[in-house]
């Protein structure tokens, strides 16, 4: 089977992760267990997700002339990622995002964007030739609109499927949306762009093209909905015991992209992802290591 390559346009950052009891009300000081670092942002821990699924990753992205930047470009080239489209920011550090996570897995985190607010459209066009004509272009909602946009429309001039996870919820026109096969959302964001969650399944149905060209919306524990033109599937995620959910959902997104890059129908591949978004959260981190 032919696999077409993956671009990731998306952030990068260094994790700082300290295991607590339970999570810090407003003015509480809290006790760590334990603090981890590891390599985080929704692009990269996307882009090595799927690079461990097997994908062919390459990723765009802007990190900061700092020891976190080398520190995060040579995790990325460990996990045999392409790491040519990294540009450095003089101005600006390596984004760093502090994370507490509880007992229960649940968790709280604030995100210093440094060098990710820096990649602009300009820099995708500068890198354009590391998009692949007829692969796949993946990118989030944690960089700026315009440079999303951007991505959206080097991808249609490229032939590239585009898939959005919309994760924040940013600006952007619903051309982009339209365009994005998949759209991928959780609960929260389904419901800012206007999705039935209460009859998920339906709405789905009926929305497949106004919307974008094919939407998967996960459910926590309860898996994922995928949907395209004709067909909506409800996919289960396996019951574990979680130790962190941190990174969850990117594990589920890249774990998705790798799979359609092998030519896998979205339904077949939501149901890959939800394995692999369940089996992520049974260690600390986003992207611990493998032994």
């Amino acid at each position: 089977m032919t696999e077409t390559a993956i671009t990731v346009v998306g952030s990068i950052n260094i994790d700082v992760s300290s295991t607590v009891n339970q999570l810090p009300r407003a003015g509480e000081t809290v006790l760590a267990s334990q603090v981890l670092q590891n390599l985080g942002g929704k692009g990269a821990n996307q882009a090595v997700a799927a690079a461990r699924a097997g994908g062919n990753v390459t990723m765009i992205a802007r990190v900061g002339a700092d020891a976190a930047g080398n520190e995060a470009i040579a995790r990325l080239r460990e996990e045999g990622i392409t790491v040519d489209g990294i540009l450095t920011s003089e101005a600006l550090p390596t984004g760093r995002a502090f994370i507490s996570v509880d007992n229960r897995g649940q968790n709280q985190i604030v995100v210093s964007p440094g060098a990710n607010t820096a990649l602009r459209p300009d820099d995708l066009d500068l890198l354009e030739d590391l998009i692949e004509p007829a692969g796949l272009l993946l990118t989030q909602g944690e960089l700026d609109p315009l440079t999303v946009v951007r991505a959206a429309e080097l991808a249609e001039q490229k032939h590239c499927r585009f898939v959005l996870n919309l994760a924040p919820v940013i600006d952007v026109p619903p051309s982009i949306l339209q365009q994005s096969d998949p759209l991928i959302l959780n609960e929260l964001e389904a419901a800012a762009v206007g999705i039935d969650l209460a009859n998920l399944e339906i709405h789905l149905s009926r929305s497949i093209g106004a919307l974008a060209k094919s939407v998967v919306v996960t459910l926590g524990s309860a898996g994922a909905v995928a949907a395209r033109k004709g067909v909506v599937a409800r996919q289960p995620a396996p019951t574990v015991t979680p130790l962190d959910t941190t990174g969850a959902g990117d594990a589920f997104v890249g774990a998705l992209v790798a799979a359609l890059s092998r030519g896998t129908s979205l339904e077949e591949a939501a149901g890959e992802a939800v394995i692999a978004g369940a089996k992520s959260v049974e260690h600390h981190g986003a992207n611990t290591r493998r032994s």
